[in-house]
């Protein structure tokens, strides 16, 4: 299957990208002193997080980092209820690999998407055609979740420099192929991988109840023969910032939030 290249019409609708841009420097300075340091700059999860009272407070997440290196990350989503975000603002539940690659869903007025980012350092570089579509990939989902639906995602390192993202078990996904999906610049073949649930909220009206990460899993061989579960013996750090505003109803396996914006 051909991999159709969105046009810069077909991303006029960058909540996702207005969001994460904004983020972009924030991220820098705050996760400069953490465990993978100054290069440590989120690819989607650019991660909305200021100190700010809440009319101007870009946004909030809750993130978990392996402290290990594995070859992918896989894991069950299950849709929250009462997801709400308006006036540009955007909830993301990812996975990832390492700060380069980041995969999810999406909410915002544009209803639900499915998002593949392999570095939004090349669209921040040059934010043209050429040098950014390659890179970014964010489509409204064909059959739009309901609340309780769960979708299954993963995100493979080919070990060449490409990943493969898959949704229900297919690469072949609302009428993209999303395999060996180009990394810009240097991808490991190991890196440690993460989880996510974020919230933007300007103007203090986001929300959602009972959003969960589950049956998280950890590619273990570059075969994908062996996968680790990730539960709490699990080596990780936490890199949260704004937490106290989600309510957390369970931390890791499984990864289960609700967030009111105050």
């Amino acid at each position: 299957m051909d991999i159709h290249t969105p046009t810069l019409a077909e991303r006029r609708d960058l909540n996702e990208k207005f969001v994460l841009s904004l983020i972009s420097s924030v991220i820098f300075v705050m996760l400069s002193a953490s465990a993978f340091g100054a290069s440590d700059l989120e690819a989607t999860d650019r991660d909305k997080s200021v100190t700010s009272p809440a009319a101007t407070r870009p946004g909030y997440f809750t993130k978990w980092v392996t402290t290990g290196n594995y070859y992918g990350i896989g894991g069950t989503l299950v849709i929250p209820s009462e997801a709400t975000a308006k006036n540009g603002n955007v909830i993301n539940f990812q996975m990832g690999l390492a700060d380069k690659v980041e995969g999810g869903i999406s909410y915002s007025d544009a209803g639900w998407k499915v998002f593949l980012n392999t570095e939004y350092g090349a669209c921040l570089s040059n934010n043209t055609e050429a040098a950014c579509s390659k890179y970014w990939r964010s489509i409204p989902l064909t059959a739009q979740p309901q609340a309780g639906d769960q979708l299954n995602l993963k995100i493979v390192n080919n070990g060449n420099g490409t990943v493969s993202y898959y949704l229900n078990g297919s690469t072949d996904f609302n009428g993209y192929s999303w395999a060996n999906m180009p990394v810009f610049g240097r991808l490991s073949v190991t890196t440690p991988v993460k989880i996510l649930h974020i919230a933007s909220d300007l103007g203090g009206t986001t929300k959602y109840k009972n959003a969960e990460w589950k049956n998280v899993v950890l590619r273990a061989n570059a075969s994908g023969s062996t996968y680790t579960n990730w539960t709490t013996s699990v080596g990780k750090t936490a890199h949260h910032q704004n937490s106290s505003y989600f309510t957390i109803l369970s931390s890791i396996d499984p990864l289960k939030t609700s967030f009111q914006a105050p």
